[in-house]
């Protein structure tokens, strides 16, 4: 994707330290640019590598669709010294550090500030709602990082693409790993930080809850303690404490026990008070409530007075398989919830809470939940908990487990004597649910994204596409 940001060529050597191997063919300023399929002449190529591809094998094809220069990697370059006869090459040690480097380059000359939002859960939905808020009351001086933009390259991208109108940029990091979030913070430099909450998700690559708060508390790591301001879940005492300690500069908190008198209606929305407003949530669940505080306590950080934003997620919609409540056409009263754009422990709870503690009257309760990835030696457990804990819990009619991981999930929920059905894939749901209940239920939909529970609706309706419902 062609960045809007442009760039001389002095400037494309001195922020990535790189070294120009080629001869120089004037131009003016050019876009980066990383897919040779939205190349032009005003583009200089960065040669990135996935798990399945290296960029650097397309710097001939980025020229051959008119290309003004590229970088190339120094190892791939020793390798092929024939990458020479094209004009403006430039050798870096890596070309992703050179894309996020000139990321920080335009991320400096552009007064735009940074809110930088991360978590274990819930961080997309709280970029989300401060995105809403803040547009409620900026307007289009306000952008956001866009679909699941949250590693390196769509956090450069992200940056690579701030207006010089925009005030405002929220940024949505995430991390698989220990130092990841570091780097992304070192080169967005936030000016405000937020964590919305540690969770075991990554526990099997991370191997504690610890480790997981250290890892995001990282975020901290490319903030000026002088200048910018960190943001937490004053609810969440590990986080609290790793925060207290990995962070110099002003620390904020935000917590439940602000709220008063979290009202919620039968159409699933609430309201609750913060200080001296009353705001309206389209969402339900206490959960809901903290990813909109986090937002809120970032608007008031930026001087944005609250009776201004109160109203602006009344009609909030998280979109990407988050909570989206349907009827599906074509169906006999057949209503689904489909949150699976991803599981772990802590999301799963606080969904399928939310879930269990609404009212539906005339609807059989289902929930159909999938295993939760990334657990390592931790995944029996935490499936095993889950499953314990919707046992107990009580409100549904019915549980559905997907996959073999999700097995102890499954063996502890039917401890509790809730009636459980176990299937392997997306079509066997669509199977259960057309022989047990073709009329009248309500689906709640919760898995890791590898068993793409979200195409569920689809495949029920066929040639009826569902449609949101208000």
């Amino acid at each position: 994707m062609k960045s809007a940001a442009t760039f001389t060529w002095a400037q494309l050597l001195s922020e990535t330290q790189g070294e120009a191997v080629s001869h120089h063919r004037p131009f003016e300023t050019a876009a980066l640019d990383s897919d040779t399929r939205t190349l032009d002449h005003d583009s200089f190529f960065v040669p990135l590598t996935g798990a399945n591809f290296d960029g650097n094998d397309y710097i001939a094809a980025a020229y051959e669709a008119g290309a003004q220069g590229a970088f190339v990697r120094q190892a791939y370059l020793a390798k092929h010294p024939d990458l020479k006869r094209f004009p403006n090459l430039i050798s870096v040690e890596e070309p992703l550090m050179a894309y996020l480097a000139l990321a920080r380059l335009h991320r400096r000359r552009c007064a735009a500030r940074i809110v930088a939002v991360t978590g274990s859960s819930g961080k997309t939905t709280t970029k989300e709602m401060l995105f809403a808020l803040l547009s409620s009351v900026l307007g289009d001086q306000v952008q956001k990082s866009e679909k699941n933009f949250n590693n390196e390259v769509g956090v450069a991208l992200t940056l690579l693409n701030i207006r010089p109108s925009t005030h405002v940029m929220v940024l949505e990091m995430g991390m698989r790993g220990p130092n990841q979030i570091s780097i992304l913070s070192e080169y967005a430099e936030p000016d405000i930080g937020i964590i919305t909450n540690i969770g075991p998700a990554h526990i099997g690559l991370l191997g504690s809850l610890d480790a997981i708060a250290k890892a995001k508390c990282e975020l901290f790591q490319g903030m000026d303690p002088e200048k910018s301001l960190g943001i937490i879940n004053g609810d969440d005492p590990l986080l609290v404490g790793e925060a207290s300690r990995s962070w110099d500069g002003r620390l904020e908190s935000y917590s439940l026990h602000e709220v008063d008198e979290i009202h919620t209606f039968p159409e699933g929305h609430l309201t609750f008070n913060y200080e001296d407003a009353t705001f309206a949530l389209s969402l339900p669940g206490s959960h809901n409530v903290s990813n909109a505080l986090a937002g809120i306590k970032a608007c008031e950080a930026l001087g944005i007075p609250l009776k201004r934003i109160q109203n602006a997620l009344a009609d909030f919609e998280p979109g990407g398989a988050r909570w989206q409540k349907r009827q599906l056409e074509g169906l006999d009263n057949i209503w689904m919830i489909n949150d699976a754009y991803n599981a772990n422990p802590a999301s799963v709870k606080v969904a399928l809470g939310a879930f269990l503690d609404g009212h539906y009257p005339g609807l059989t309760k289902v929930a159909i939940v999938g295993g939760m990835a990334e657990l390592g030696a931790f995944s029996e457990h935490y499936h095993r908990e889950i499953g314990h804990w919707v046992g107990e819990y009580g409100g549904l009619d019915a549980l559905v487990v997907m996959g073999d991981e999700a097995a102890p999930l499954a063996q502890a929920a039917a401890e509790h004597q809730l009636p459980v059905y176990c299937v392997q894939d997306a079509q066997d749901v669509v199977a259960l649910i057309q022989k047990t209940w073709p009329a009248n239920a309500i689906f709640f939909l919760k898995a890791s994204r590898s068993f793409q529970l979200e195409h569920v609706p689809e495949l029920l309706t066929h040639d009826h596409p569902s449609h949101v419902l208000p």
